[in-house]
């Protein structure tokens, strides 16, 4: 691959919305690409107060992937509510780059009110630790493909409901950019090494080779094993240092089925329980379900 082409996919896509126009903007700096910023979001958040208010208190706060009833769960570190300390971040940020304002746009979902609410939320809590935030109201569709091809800043997303944690696999998958491509690399040998590349539907576009190799590590382990418990618990506390999501809240989804449907509840989870694989994260597989 010639050089100029594998420095176009180190850069990747430059830019930020522009809170103006509400357009991708190549000349802006993405604010939210630095650590610092995404930690002081994290802690100027009280997810506490968004779990009663915005959910009503139905489900629960999340500080990560699992919630903490799994076998796969151990505190993974998330930044607690800290509003002085997030705005003493944001504030050293502003004067390590010569600023007098720091902000971005938040993508939610137009007509839909419950999104309207928890932006008004976002505003609040991110404004009293000096960040100004934009919305951005899409329709479903477009939210996710701005997301898919990387041209937002933030972005109200639910995932990652996988009963096992394997099948979160693809949306954190990263390679990497100088290993050969049969060690399962990219050949990109003008690149620094380490370098990881994001796979299509990782959506946060997070390339981290500590999160690949913990996956690699688990799904390679026996299932329920100590290895494979450690591993997925490694990708959750590395998200949990690295925040490239702002967790929120566990959301509540309910499917019911009378006695005559088959291929239900059919198969094993991680924990030996028998669970219901599909429907699972928004996806129904109704061509495998059947009455009798």
């Amino acid at each position: 691959m010639p050089t100029a082409v594998q420095d176009a996919d180190w850069l990747g896509t430059l830019g930020a919305v522009n809170p103006s126009t509400l357009q991708w903007d190549t000349t802006l700096k993405p604010v939210l690409n630095n650590l610092s910023i995404r930690q002081a979001c994290a802690m100027g958040i009280n997810r506490s107060t968004y779990f009663k208010i915005i959910d009503g208190s139905v489900g629960g706060v999340a500080d990560g992937l699992y919630r903490s009833t799994s076998p796969f769960y151990d505190n993974p570190g998330y930044p607690a509510y800290n509003p002085t300390k997030a705005k003493a971040l944001v504030d050293a940020y502003k004067t390590a780059n010569n600023l007098t304002s720091v902000g971005f746009v938040i993508d939610i979902l137009s007509d839909d009110s419950t999104a309207q609410q928890a932006y008004a939320f976002f505003e609040q809590q991110l404004a009293a630790i000096g960040i100004t935030t934009t919305p951005r109201p899409l329709v479903q569709s477009t939210l996710i493909n701005n997301v898919i091809y990387g041209e937002y800043d933030c972005a109200t997303w639910n995932q990652f409901g996988g009963v096992d944690p394997s099948i979160n696999y693809v949306w954190f998958l990263s390679q990497s950019a100088t290993a050969a491509p049969t060690a399962g690399g990219l050949g990109l040998t003008t690149l620094p090494a380490g370098t990881n590349f994001a796979g299509a539907v990782n959506f946060a576009h997070q390339g981290d080779p500590v999160v690949e190799d913990a996956m690699l590590a688990a799904l390679a382990a026996q299932p329920g094993s100590p290895v494979e418990i450690r591993s997925w618990r490694t990708v959750n506390s590395q998200f949990a240092q690295q925040i490239p999501y702002l967790w929120l809240d566990r959301l509540v989804n309910a499917w019911a089925a009378r006695s005559n449907v088959e291929n239900w509840a059919v198969a094993t989870a991680a924990d030996g329980t028998t669970r219901t694989f599909q429907p699972d994260q928004d996806t129904a597989r109704w061509d495998q379900i059947w009455l009798s």
